[in-house]
């Protein structure tokens, strides 16, 4: 079953909705269309309160969630519960009033992904994260009404606004009373994360989340405090089944369908799959080049098509599906 990243709920009788984003955002399939329905289901409201408590996640479904909710006539109130990271802080830029308590953070950076691929695959696939990157400034400045130059640069250094720092630029108009964060965030995908921040939300970054659900299970206790009932075995095991599909796919797009199993075996996260596999090709090419042989080439040789030719990667670049492997399950 898909995971519901977002809930959307009508309050009649004060002619509201509640709108709430607590995971990563396109995640397990679960996409803007899902959200665009939901919302149209609740026919008119006066006000949207949105709480937002995510590290981000697929870039296209993002765009299309801050675009639908920007075209909503009801007055949006944005609360940035815990964290509103990458594209979740975007979304939360569609506020006509955005609230954050006292330790709360907001994240923008550039958005960030991977590919292996031919020269001009490459090529394309860079033209399109700088057309993002180009997006996403303007959905800040359109807000803050800073200098584009100035957010660019704070989107080249992963820059982490505390509630103050974020009214003070504009990214928000309120700083609340601190609320008690129960959720921990996956941090381990961002570089600069303030060490305050991440002492209060650790978790552990290499244990994948097919393994933190075990664990979950297991303890008969769920891993955000929130009191939600642990996952079933038959729920578990469709997981690491998923995680084991997705791992042998990236394999087998890759040219090295045999390192599937070490993967799977070790539960590496998919996005450490993606850059043990952009190794690999890499030193694969340098072996071929000096013409040396080695497990990876031999790899290469298993793809080979039959006519002598190498395996090559698909022509056409997705960045869809490439955002949602590496920011929505990793």
């Amino acid at each position: 079953m898909a995971k519901q990243w977002f809930t959307v709920a009508k309050d009649k009788a004060k002619a509201t909705a509640a709108i709430r984003i607590f995971n990563d955002i396109g995640d397990f399939g679960i996409t803007a269309a899902d959200f665009a329905g939901e919302l149209e289901s609740i026919g008119d409201v006066s006000q949207l309160d949105i709480a937002i408590q995510s590290n981000g996640g697929d870039v296209s479904h993002g765009f299309a969630i801050f675009n639908i909710l920007n075209r909503h006539k009801a007055r949006k109130v944005v609360t940035v519960e815990g964290l509103a990271a990458s594209m979740a802080s975007v979304i939360a830029m569609v506020g006509d009033e955005v609230r954050m308590p006292q330790n709360a953070m907001m994240m923008i950076h550039n958005p960030w992904g991977a590919l292996m691929g031919e020269a001009d695959q490459i090529k394309s696939f860079g033209e399109a994260l700088a057309t993002m990157q180009d997006n996403i400034a303007d959905a800040y400045v359109a807000r803050t009404g800073m200098d584009k130059t100035e957010i660019l640069d704070m989107m080249a250094r992963e820059t982490w606004l505390s509630a103050k720092k974020a009214v003070e630029l504009g990214f928000a108009d309120t700083v609340e009373n601190a609320l008690q964060v129960s959720a921990a965030f996956d941090l381990g995908k961002f570089h600069h994360v303030p060490k305050k921040f991440a002492d209060s939300n650790r978790r552990n970054a290499t244990m994948s989340k097919t393994r933190q659900n075990a664990k979950a299970a297991e303890t008969d206790d769920s891993e955000d405090g929130e009191g939600d009932k642990p996952k079933s075995a038959a729920q578990i095991r469709a997981e690491l089944i998923a995680h084991a599909r997705e791992v042998r796919s990236l394999c087998n797009l890759a040219g090295f369908p045999k390192m599937a199993d070490k993967f799977i075996d070790d539960d590496t996260s998919l996005s450490d799959v993606i850059v043990a596999l952009d190794k690999a090709k890499t030193d694969a090419s340098k072996a071929a080049k000096n013409g040396k042989g080695g497990k990876g080439e031999d790899e290469l040789d298993a793809h080979n098509n039959g006519r002598g030719e190498s395996h090559k990667a698909p022509a056409e670049i997705n960045p869809r599906e490439i955002y949602s492997r590496w920011n929505g399950k990793k």
